[in-house]
């Protein structure tokens, strides 16, 4: 039976103390009796057997989520009080690069909003997270994931880009209004930066033809 991490409250049986936020508990009656994931893993270790089972009820333990899986899992449910418990375990940063995708995916923006809130969040996982709301047409997700305090033009352009051809053939002429006048400010940016690095050389023949004379 596989155990994984569940938002509980009450006391471990095995160790009397506080639950707090880092609980698991298998499925089939282990949500009665959720213990640390830290006192299982002790249990575990305590007794080296290679089919451990659990400490209240003796059923065999397949596998033990982690933290991170967990974070993951409930960011793509859509489960902000979870999400927010399971923070506390952290900070994971890769970890919350991939519940931010899945979050996005799904249209949880609510969890968007929370888990970019803690940073640590790069701007490749952003924009693959961009990709991600832009292809299932979450309008909210891709205004929110350009809002934050990193802002679009630090987005890679090609996640802009390839989000605004991924809304023109869907359809989703909401988020093609959002992500249309950025794609131009990119590209209008790579212009001017052409033309004045064009300048500098120019400049730099104008200087060179003055030394040779």
């Amino acid at each position: 039976m596989a155990f994984r991490a569940v938002v509980a409250q009450g006391i471990c049986p095995a160790c009397f103390l506080d639950l707090g936020n880092d609980a698991i508990a298998h499925a089939n009656g282990g949500e009665n009796h959720p213990l640390h994931r830290r006192c299982m893993q002790t249990w575990i270790d305590v007794q080296k057997i290679q089919a451990p089972i659990c400490f209240s009820c003796s059923i065999n333990v397949t596998s033990i989520e982690t933290s991170g899986e967990a974070l993951v899992r409930v960011a793509e449910q859509g489960d902000l009080g979870a999400v927010k418990i399971f923070m506390k375990n952290g900070p994971f940063f890769v970890i919350y690069g991939l519940a931010v995708y899945g979050a996005a995916q799904n249209g949880h923006y609510p969890v968007v909003d929370e888990l970019l809130s803690k940073g640590g969040i790069s701007n490749d996982f952003r924009g693959l997270a961009l990709e991600a709301a832009a292809k299932n047409g979450h309008c909210e997700v891709v205004e929110r994931l350009l809002s934050t305090s990193l802002t679009s033009e630090h987005l890679p352009v090609s996640s802009i880009k390839k989000s605004l051809a991924i809304a023109k053939e869907k359809g989703y002429t909401n988020i093609v209004a959002i992500l249309e006048p950025l794609d131009r400010i990119n590209d209008l940016s790579k212009l001017l930066s052409f033309r004045g690095t064009a300048r500098s050389f120019q400049r730099g023949d104008q200087v060179l033809d003055f030394a040779q004379q």
